[in-house]
């Protein structure tokens, strides 16, 4: 190729082309008519070649557009810190989010107005700390000193009171501060310690310190006084001096007073036992506790022998249970020893009945076997039945197990002899 002549020849980078016209190399590039640079083959007036990229336009044609794909110059240049790869843009104009804002010249916030969420943006605690109405919202905490207390009417609130040294007040119970309930049957009706023994109170066991009877005059056959037991633990049994001449019994009843059963009194001065009291002359003032089976619901003292007379007695129920320890651990003071001799194939009578035994036992030191039977003699016919005490062996009436009635014995074997001890007061 021939050195570029002429102006700036003297440029380190040469152009080089052929002539369109002589088809020969030359120095010089070529442009079409317009003064555009053609790199290939003259496109034709308004649609440029294949290949062709019309820098300036062609005479009468389009121009060819172009997409960006490298780096913009944007006629101003940011530099970025180190490290960091973004460039923070101010608004001043307006932004398009989905939904347009105008914002006022100067400003750089929009404000927002709570439709259906559930926003919080303010305490709403307002409730004040005066006494007065009720706010709105009041979500009080904290106390308030006051040298007088506040006296407020329906309808109004008040901070909670502290003394002087911020410790709640809190006023003391008066009776009819307090509120109050009663139980009550199965009808509804309120239960009190009157209530006791009610059918309807059967689920509810009301028990008193103790119940009494009012006095009650007894001076005719089958006159009685009665008192319900309501759970309580003991009875005595007291009448005046009179001029009552008859026999009192006392009896107990487990169905509320329906039934009767014959129990014993016991007194405590002579610790005897008995199934009733015999006034053969007019009445002498007497006290006796009684005795009756577990679980009565009642008990009563009735006269069952009437001769003449009256006496005044009363029943008294309560929680001492001194006579009971009494008769369980009942003292005696006499002691009967005697040695029976038993007939062979037959029952032998070895006690007697009698109410104021407080201790027996039978001794069996014969060298043969026995049997004993409580109550009666039928049936005892074999050293095998009843209660079979073998040689050198004993058996005791005492305590739980202590029985006032008559025994009897029986053994095969011939000329036995047993001991027998019994205690009474």
């Amino acid at each position: 190729m021939a050195d570029l002549t002429g102006v700036n020849d003297t440029l380190p980078v040469r152009v080089g082309g052929v002539s369109s016209t002589s088809g020969l190399p030359d120095n010089y590039a070529d442009v079409n008519v317009g003064g555009s640079l053609q790199v290939a083959g003259q496109g034709i007036a308004g649609t440029p070649a294949g290949g062709v990229v019309s820098i300036q336009g062609v005479t009468g044609g389009t121009a060819v557009p172009s997409s960006q794909s490298g780096i913009w110059t944007t006629g101003r240049t940011w530099t970025l810190a180190s490290g960091t790869d973004s460039v923070s843009a101010v608004q001043s104009g307006t932004w398009t989010t989905g939904r347009t804002w105008t914002l006022t010249s100067g400003t750089d916030s929009v404000s927002v107005i709570q439709s259906t969420s559930p926003w919080i943006t303010k305490d709403q605690s307002d409730g004040p700390v005066s006494p007065g109405t009720v706010a709105s919202f009041s979500q009080l905490i904290g106390g308030q000193f006051n040298t007088v207390l506040p006296t407020l009417t329906t309808g109004q609130q008040s901070a909670i009171q502290v003394d002087a040294s911020a410790r709640q007040i809190i006023a003391p119970l008066t009776n009819a501060s307090v509120v109050k309930a009663q139980l009550q049957d199965n009808a509804g009706n309120g239960i009190t310690s009157a209530s006791n023994g009610a059918a309807g109170n059967q689920l509810l066991s009301v028990q008193t310190p103790d119940t009494t009877t009012a006095t009650t005059a007894l001076g005719a056959l089958n006159a009685n006084v009665i008192v319900a037991m309501a759970g309580l633990a003991s009875v005595g049994f007291q009448i005046l001096a009179g001029t009552l001449i008859g026999t009192v019994t006392p009896q107990c009843s487990l169905d509320g007073g329906t039934t009767w059963e014959n129990c014993n009194f016991y007194n405590p001065t002579t610790s005897a036992i008995t199934g009733n009291v015999v006034f053969s002359s007019a009445n002498t003032l007497t006290i006796l506790s009684i005795l009756p089976i577990g679980g009565s619901s009642h008990v009563r003292v009735i006269v069952t022998a009437y001769t003449s007379g009256t006496g005044n007695a009363l029943l008294r129920a309560s929680q001492v249970t001194g006579a009971a320890g009494a008769v369980t651990a009942a003292a005696f003071g006499t002691v009967t020893n005697s040695y029976i001799t038993l007939g062979t194939n037959t029952t032998t009578q070895l006690l007697t009945t009698n109410t104021n035994r407080k201790y027996a036992y039978i001794s069996n030191n014969s060298g043969g076997t026995i049997a004993i039977q409580f109550g009666s003699a039928t049936g005892l016919t074999s050293a095998a039945r009843g209660l079979v005490i073998p040689n050198g062996n004993y058996y005791e009436l005492k305590g739980d197990n202590l029985y006032t009635g008559s025994v009897y014995a029986y053994t095969n074997a011939s000329g036995l002899v047993i001991a027998v001890t019994e205690g009474t007061p």
